[in-house]
């Protein structure tokens, strides 16, 4: 990250942003969801947990705009 601002010479805020984000969102998966074993598994255990968190959400706001109330 370092070596692309130094390269591009934009703002970090974003990208700290994200990177804050990210780390939060893998801490609260790791507390939330059964462990698995070895632990090794915790790799792609993650980026399912984003696929599934975003479809679980497109579930949502479509079942909201088709019944135009707000469905949680």
């Amino acid at each position: 990250a370092g070596a692309w601002w130094a390269l591009h010479g934009s703002d970090p805020a974003p990208v700290i942003v994200v990177a804050a984000t990210g780390a939060w969102y893998a801490w609260v998966t790791r507390h939330e969801r059964a462990a698995p074993t070895p632990r090794w598994r915790w790799i792609p255990t993650l980026p399912l947990a984003v696929l599934a968190d975003l479809a679980e959400i497109a579930v949502l706001a479509r079942a909201s705009v088709r019944h135009r109330t707000l469905v949680l």
